[in-house]
């Protein structure tokens, strides 16, 4: 089986040593790039499956490198940041990461983190649901709308994907931050809801008056095939 390969986007060398080794020994293939724009010129000239990239990078920093790479690709990105607040977790997961690390980290939960992208990105399996107008491709991670393509982010497809395998049922949001965040904690309700509100961008006909997603106050939300 091919090894799944990692890019490390960091500037303190250390680190970047470190979290490499510890890659490899786990049996992954690891390159580390000391430069933003380094950095996204090797995932287009080559994608990897991973990429761990450093927020506060010299010059162009991890935000501005998010923005950019999530033009042209959806490769899953962790984000190391020595800036652990509420809105700068929320700022990284709006400019397109997958998950986030606070540092300093162990190298057990990074790579921890790490499979746990993985086999929600790249083991889906082979399988095709279709509720109302929405149609999901798990296996491409393809969504279509009354048959038009719709782009969604990595972890506003998780949520949709989550929701759509057990409709009308509620899913409380610490349930829905398991399956598309990996977090558990009690600050992370508000990334929630900000993705939430962003798939009914892209989902309904009228996101202000939702009939696909719909908020269940004091709880949390539900997937419902389209009515009328």
């Amino acid at each position: 089986m091919k090894k799944r390969r990692i890019l490390i986007i960091e500037d303190e060398e250390r680190i970047a040593f470190w979290v490499r080794s510890f890659f490899v020994k786990a049996g992954y293939e690891a390159e580390a790039i000391g430069d933003g724009q380094a950095g996204l010129n090797a995932i287009m000239d080559s994608p990897p499956d991973l990429v761990i990239l450093d927020r506060m990078l010299p010059g162009l920093d991890g935000i501005a490198v998010l923005q950019k790479l999530r033009k042209f690709s959806t490769v899953p990105v962790i984000l190391l940041t020595a800036l652990g607040a509420e809105e700068q977790r929320v700022e990284g997961l709006r400019a397109g990461a997958d998950d986030y690390l606070v540092k300093p980290f162990s190298p057990e939960e990074l790579l921890a983190r790490s499979e746990a992208v993985l086999r929600r990105v790249y083991d889906g399996g082979h399988k095709e649901i279709t509720i109302g107008a929405i149609h999901l491709n798990l296996e491409t991670r393809s969504c279509a709308v009354r048959k038009q393509p719709v782009e969604l982010s990595r972890t506003q497809f998780d949520l949709l994907a989550t929701m759509m395998q057990q409709p009308d049922r509620v899913f409380r949001r610490n349930e829905l931050l398991e399956a598309a965040f990996d977090r558990d904690f009690d600050g992370y309700d508000r990334a929630v809801d900000v993705q939430m509100r962003r798939l009914r961008e892209r989902l309904e006909v009228n996101p202000a008056d939702p009939l696909l997603i719909v908020t269940v106050h004091g709880v949390g939300y539900r997937f419902q095939g389209e009515q009328a």
